[in-house]
């Protein structure tokens, strides 16, 4: 096959591939889905904003590879390249290349500015708004008479609420530009469809709020026969709406301020951004990112004079390591960052807004962070969005040992895992995540395995679900694995707890480390060294679900010489192993019954009960009819199942009650 030929194979590919994506938009909710990622990338046309949704569903900036090495930023190692269809330059109309494309989230470098999601302002449109929209009323709309639009826009305006006239406005002008001919359709509904759908994009693009829209199935429109090829139908109803939603765009954009948020580098001051950056930055946004960036290279400043460089390297922390992951000192007086932070003309309202100052009783502001070493808490952008302290070694017992800064519109404690940032590069190589408690475990864990593990830490919170949605989002659970890494005492114990319940629905095996003498991550690298850490990371993991099952059996500890506590025991623990993949479920029986004295059948039985009963409630719960369940059998089940659905033990005629002796009886 010539290179021509495979050039057009491929783009035979991708074109399937697009129209693929275009029929499985179905419902109204799915188009809209759509719509959102096409304001972001209207200029590259609908089958391009299909690939890019197939490719990569997060996307947020591409650029090619030459282009991201000319703003200063390098493809990461490994990523895989977003194909596209693109024409090539200088030849003629219809020739047709790819060309691979990368997200912004797959290089690092120089910060960019990165277009922030959109604010809806509570259904009042601001000043840049309305001159938007007067703009596309008088200008934006092909042979529209502009004296009857200034009327009617005078009228609207004075006559009805800024909302509603805000949106008559914009679904005027796209009605226009779909009757003025510069977009077509097949149909009267495929035309109500184009200007609909080229209002929202509108709304979205001047950051309104798009509530009052909805779009009906697309079958309703597009057809639902094979042979009338609906997927082309859409994708051409796409493109025209892409078309005239870029007419559209060139008049908001010059009205409306984009705004943006600025990527940080480890070792960029806010001193060196482009100054037309910070002029087309959000003005509270762009100013809590400064500031934040400005106390992180204070913090950093402040290190080597202070005792966290030593206390860090006796930990088995380098200098290397400390200036990798922009670690900081929080000098002791009151107010050391906010004078720095005035003094480089920051207001109180943006330093208080970063969370890193707070008001004290006499109503002046005093630093959050004071005498600890400070840790960046970094997005999956790279921005720093908050900081957690720790306590200087020897401070008063009542100083809480980490502390985080207060939660800001940036920073929610429940959202953010510190550590994911600074091994997305591991983790994208095949490392394995492992959930730790503390900043230092983190550190401890990434920086000392070598990249085959990689820390990441809750920020003085419990974990949740939002924490595995984040982790999700950076490695693949399902084929990676997942560890945790938990203290030993009482409140770890509780922590794994609550990760197995966020993560047994995600993760097929979740395992939990097991440190030799009660040690977490920083403490057995700080003792035993890196080689004594890694170790422990391999050969120290168990199922988490053991944990689980030991700790509801442990509640009926005090029962356990009596048949009665036993069988309570079993039947509170039975769930947790009904709900396991079924190769699991036998070594869970065998061990359930050496621990309880108990026979494989009768864990085994009370194991298919509540695997029974976790199905009927589940269909009654769906208003469906009760029906029996099916029970899948695993290796030590097999001959159970029948006898299960039939509601009874094995080799009984009826539903026996577990032999219970009375207290004092032991068996």
């Amino acid at each position: 096959m010539s290179a021509a030929e495979s050039v057009e194979e491929e783009i035979t590919q991708l074109r399937s591939l697009a129209l693929a994506g275009a029929g499985a938009l179905r419902t109204g909710r799915q188009w809209e889905a759509w719509l959102h990622r096409a304001e972001r990338f209207a200029d590259l046309g609908f089958v391009n904003t299909m690939l890019t949704w197939a490719q990569c569903p997060e996307a947020i900036v591409l650029h090619d590879y030459a282009e991201w090495k000319r703003l200063g930023r390098q493809v990461n190692r490994g990523e895989r390249g977003i194909r596209l269809i693109k024409p090539a330059r200088g030849q003629r109309v219809g020739h047709e290349h790819v060309t691979t494309v990368f997200d912004l989230m797959q290089t690092s470098g120089e910060p960019q500015p990165v277009r922030l999601e959109r604010k809806k302002y509570g259904g009042k449109p601001q000043p840049e708004s309305w001159r938007a929209l007067a703009s596309l009323a008088l200008r934006g709309v092909p042979g529209a008479d502009r004296a009857e639009w200034v009327d009617w826009f005078v009228r609207t305006h004075a006559g009805v609420g800024e909302m509603a006239a805000a949106l008559e406005l914009v679904r005027r002008m796209s009605a226009a530009l779909v009757a003025e001919g510069t977009v077509g359709s097949e149909s009267r509904l495929t035309g109500k469809v184009e200007a609909e759908s080229v209002a929202f994009l509108c709304v979205l693009r001047l950051g309104l709020d798009t509530d009052g829209f909805a779009f009906p199935y697309v079958a309703s429109w597009a057809g639902t026969d094979d042979r009338s090829r609906p997927g082309e139908i859409v994708a051409a109803v796409g493109e025209r709406i892409l078309v005239a939603a870029r007419q559209a765009f060139a008049c908001i954009d010059t009205n409306v301020a984009t705004p943006v948020r600025v990527l940080l580098g480890p070792r960029l001051a806010s001193r060196d951004r482009p100054p037309e950056q910070a002029a087309a930055a959000s003005a509270t946004d762009a100013q809590v990112v400064r500031v934040l960036e400005e106390a992180g290279s204070f913090f950093v400043e402040c290190r080597p004079e202070s005792w966290v460089s030593e206390y860090l390297a006796e930990r088995g922390f380098s200098e290397d390591i400390q200036r990798q992951w922009c670690i900081g000192y929080a000098p002791a007086d009151w107010t050391t960052l906010t004078d720095h932070l005035r003094g480089l003309g920051y207001g109180d309202p943006a330093i208080e807004a970063s969370g890193l100052a707070k008001r004290s009783s006499r109503g002046t502001l005093i630093d959050v962070f004071r005498d600890r070493a400070v840790f960046p808490v970094r997005s999956m952008d790279g921005t720093v969005t908050g900081f957690i302290g720790r306590a200087a070694p020897g401070a008063a017992s009542d100083a809480p040992k980490y502390l985080n800064c207060r939660e800001t519109e940036l920073y929610r404690k429940g959202q953010v895992l510190l550590g994911l940032w600074e091994g997305r590069e591991a983790l994208a190589a095949g490392a394995r995540a492992v959930i730790v408690e503390g900043p230092l475990d983190a550190n401890a864990v990434t920086s000392a395995t070598g990249g085959r593990y990689v820390g990441v830490a809750p920020c003085g919170t419990a974990l949740t679900a939002d924490h595995i949605a984040l982790l999700g989002k950076a490695v693949d659970l399902d084929s990676a694995g997942l560890l945790v890494a938990f203290d030993a005492d009482p409140a770890g114990q509780k922590a794994a707890l609550r990760a197995y319940e966020l993560l047994h629905d995600r993760v097929e095996q979740p395992m939990i480390v097991e440190f030799p003498d009660g040690q977490d991550p920083a403490g057995l690298l700080c003792s035993h060294g890196t080689d004594a850490l890694t170790q422990a990371l391999d050969a120290s993991q168990r199922p988490l679900v053991d944990v689980v099952i030991d700790a509801t059996i442990a509640k009926y500890g005090h029962w356990l010489e009596f048949d009665e506590g036993k069988f309570n025991a079993l039947h509170a623990a039975a769930p947790h192993i009904a709900r396991l993949p079924t190769g699991q479920v036998a070594g869970q029986v065998a061990r359930v019954a050496d621990q309880l004295g108990l026979t494989h059948a009768e864990v085994t039985g009370a194991v298919t009960d509540a695997a029974a009963a976790s199905v009927l409630q589940t269909s009654n719960q769906a208003g469906l009819p009760r029906r029996t369940p099916s029970i899948r059998a695993g290796p030590d089940t097999a001959g159970l199942e029948v006898a299960a659905l039939a509601g009874r033990r094995p080799g009984t005629s009826q539903r026996a009650s577990p032999r219970r002796r009375s207290p004092g009886r032991a068996r």
